[in-house]
């Protein structure tokens, strides 16, 4: 399974894809395919890449947004230069996005479920009775701001995954 995990600041969006499976999240061993990061969003924007072949380019472009920066990694991915075996965004099966209140406790990719939501309110907020939050639709919303209102969907009953374009 291909997995898009992403780290979108205030003006900077980190990257890597990255093949697992469960056995491999289980041993942390997933294999990195690509990685990178764009700074300077907003501008004309400092783009370093590395692909499957370990070596890293830098360039400049000018994005605009989160959403132009994720188009551009994607478009990238998806390229010859990559050295990733993908054709298209319908390749990459999963998108995450780095917590940073995990604690001791998350240190490896974990699906979230209710049951992990509250956990990690209880690790943000330090409380042991339930809290009445939306941490979790908070960072949902605030990506979709970066990325574009119809980038990520909720699925009912599992949590929201990462719209297909065709």
């Amino acid at each position: 399974m291909r997995i898009l995990v992403l780290n979108a600041g205030s003006s900077s969006l980190k990257f890597q894809l990255i093949d697992t499976d469960g056995a491999a999240i289980a041993e942390s061993r997933d294999r990195r395919l690509a990685r990178g990061v764009v700074e300077r969003i907003g501008g004309q924007a400092i783009v370093t890449l590395q692909g499957s072949d370990g070596r890293a380019t830098k360039s400049t472009a000018p994005i605009r947004d989160h959403a132009a920066a994720v188009e551009h990694v994607i478009a990238w991915l998806t390229s010859s230069d990559s050295g990733v075996e993908i054709e298209s965004v319908g390749q990459i099966e999963a998108v995450g996005h780095r917590v940073v209140h995990g604690g001791e406790q998350f240190t490896h990719s974990t699906r979230i479920d209710e049951t992990v939501r509250r956990e990690l309110e209880d690790l943000i907020y330090g409380w042991n009775e339930e809290v009445e939050s939306n941490a979790v639709e908070f960072l949902i919303h605030t990506l979709r701001k970066k990325l574009g209102a119809t980038a990520i969907r909720n699925v009912r009953g599992v949590g929201w995954m990462v719209a297909r374009r065709n």
